[in-house]
């Protein structure tokens, strides 16, 4: 057990010596042009040098000695991608039932480890900083420190961990559904929505919060 607790933290530290010595490096990063964000504008050509893991200087063209030269060619650096709202933790699928499934199919380890393909992803794509706004079991918080502890390659992560959003809304688990603890907000309807989703337009009982609210223009 000792031996395996020691092995963990060998690897984590072996990952964090990487990612300190990738940072310590002098970089001198060529390309054809360089745009300017704040003015809007292209230089050419583009220089920037990196030192320590931050921007030392942008436009020139002295290379600083000993710098490790990555010439780009007819390309246009520009500054990094970031992504206010996203949901590493979580994968696309059109198949929303099917979606459903394979989250309870699959243990809470195999989707921790798929996150780690989201978050490669998304940082190759350009997005070095994103906002991650809701996860579940804390696979965001894990995943954050993993990329942060030189483990897995991603993005600089803010994560929310929980949520956010209105009652009854997009993020609230208390709502559609009739179990016991849940809030009671009902609906009643004519007819037979699973053979007539028209059905979802006759609505002539309501209750919100377990206060009864009648449609008197509908007939039941």
């Amino acid at each position: 057990m000792k031996a395996l607790k020691a092995a963990r933290i060998a690897l984590v530290l072996l990952g964090f010596s990487c990612v300190l010595n990738a940072q310590m490096k002098v970089y001198a990063i060529k390309s054809a042009r360089l745009f300017d964000g704040i003015s809007g504008t292209l230089t050419e050509p583009g220089l920037v040098v990196v030192s320590h893991g931050k921007i030392q200087s942008v436009g020139g063209r002295t290379i600083p000695p000993g710098a490790t030269v990555v010439d780009l060619g007819d390309a246009t650096l520009l500054p990094d991608f970031i992504d206010a709202h996203t949901h590493l933790s979580n994968e696309f699928n059109a198949d929303y039932d099917g979606a459903t499934l394979l989250g309870l199919e699959r243990p809470v380890a195999e989707n921790a480890i798929r996150t780690t393909a989201n978050a490669r992803k998304t940082l190759m794509a350009g997005f070095t900083t994103v906002r991650d706004v809701g996860g579940s079991d804390f696979i965001d918080v894990g995943l954050r420190n993993a990329i942060n502890a030189g483990v897995v390659p991603g993005p600089r992560m803010l994560v929310a961990v929980h949520a956010l959003g209105s009652t009854g809304g997009h993020c609230d688990d208390s709502a559609g559904a009739l179990k016991q603890g849940m809030l009671a907000d009902l609906v009643a309807v004519s007819g037979n929505p699973l053979q007539d989703i028209k059905a979802t337009q006759s609505v002539f009982f309501v209750m919100k919060d377990g206060v009864v609210y009648r449609n008197e223009r509908v007939k039941n």
